[in-house]
Parts: structure tokens; C-alpha cells; sequence
């Protein structure tokens, strides 16, 4: 759903096509090609993308549920929201916000005209999504949280690449190169979320125990 506010229009290059290509495209990077791929094609993306709708309030990025139901009411009348099981919002900053997304974690209950539904919900900052890389390194975050996947961290041994059995180490909750739920970055979900979410059989994971 892309949204606006008084005074906080969308940004020109943020389009209906370009969020549609940003998560649905069948070629090149996308939020369905990354999951067909992250999953070894038991998983996609599919859906339509609505607006923008112009809402009468200027929601702050603290007021993200009051934003999404202004967005579901703006939206109910072009949207059967039982059809949906995952929805994204897409939003100009109004200023003072400390994050480029936000994701729930899995589903929960949303209150629409077609009655309660159970959905996941992401917000996205619409400077984020007026190009396909950013657009889907965002959403493929955000999406991750929404399928139930925390951050992709690291952990620092000093002088040791990998410290001994039970040492935590030093934490960095980002700190994944190599992974779209770490830092900045296109990287698969990590071998421990794919066994989280079913994409990779248990049985192909082995534990080091000693």
C-alpha cells in the first residue's frame, strides 16, 4: 500500500510499477526471485500494489500502527484484505525516523471492512524504494522478519576466528555480510534461518559439538 501525507508527498520516482517490479518481477532482483532462489523454489512472492492514498494525518515513525490503519481504511474500498496474507507500507519520511524499515514478526490479527485477517505487517520508507536493489534489500528484510526471522548477527573472538564451546564472544546484531537479515546487503537468509522456516531440511545441518 503506498501512502502520502500532508506536505509529505511521495517521492516522483516511487511509483506503483516500480514497487510492483521491486517485489513481483519474474527476472532480474526482486522479492520473488530472492525467495524462489533463498528457497530452492519453495517459496514466492505474488500480490498487487495499491495507491498512493493520501492520508489526512502526518503519522510519525512512532505511530506506525496508527499509520497502518489509516492505511487499511484508505485502502479497504480497492482492497479485499482477505485475498492477503502479508501487507507492506510504503511511506514518505515525515522526519525524526531511526529506521529505513520495520517489520512484525510473523502474523497477527488487522481489523478491515472485510473483517479480521491475520497478516504480517512491514512499513518501509519510501527514499528506500525508488530503486530495485535498495527496494529489495529492504523488503527482503523486512519480509524475513515477517516469515518469523530475527537479525543475522556475528560474533568476535579477537585473535581466534571462532572462540571455544560457549564462549559468547562479542555480539554485533547486524554484523552479517553475508546475509540480507545483517548488514546492508542481497545475501541469502543464513543456514539457520532456512531450517527455521522449513527451506532447508534438518537433516542437512550438522552440530559441532566438540
Amino acid at each position: 500500500i503506498l501512502i502520502q501525507f500532508p506536505g509529505y508527498p511521495l517521492p516522483a520516482s516511487v511509483m506503483p510499477q516500480t514497487v510492483n517490479d521491486i517485489f513481483f518481477a519474474n527476472t532480474g532482483r526482486s522479492v520473488n526471485t530472492y525467495w524462489k532462489e533463498a528457497s530452492y523454489n519453495q517459496a514466492s512472492a505474488s500480490g498487487q500494489v495499491f495507491g498512493p492514498y493520501s492520508l489526512n494525518t502526518v503519522y510519525s515513525c512512532d505511530q506506525y500502527n496508527e499509520m497502518r490503519a489509516a492505511a487499511i481504511a484508505a485502502a479497504d474500498a480497492d482492497v479485499n484484505f482477505t485475498q492477503f496474507s502479508r501487507v507492506f507500507i510504503v511511506f514518505p519520511s515525515p522526519g525524526g525516523c531511526s529506521w529505513a524499515g520495520l517489520g512484525t514478526l510473523g502474523c497477527g490479527s488487522i481489523s478491515t471492512a472485510d473483517g479480521t485477517v491475520q497478516a504480517s505487517t512491514s512499513w518501509l520508507l519510501a527514499s528506500y524504494m525508488d530503486a530495485i536493489d535498495n527496494g529489495v534489500k529492504l523488503a527482503t528484510h523486512e519480509g524475513g522478519h515477517n516469515l518469523g526471522l530475527h537479525h543475522s548477527s556475528s560474533r568476535d573472538f579477537g585473535a581466534e576466528a571462532l572462540g571455544p564451546l560457549g564462549m559468547p564472544g562479542t555480539l554485533s546484531e547486524y554484523g552479517d555480510p553475508h546475509s540480507t537479515m545483517g548488514s546492508w546487503n542481497l545475501g541469502h537468509y543464513p543456514a539457520p534461518h532456512k531450517v527455521q522456516i522449513g527451506w532447508l531440511p534438518a537433516t542437512n545441518v550438522t552440530t559441532v559439538e566438540t
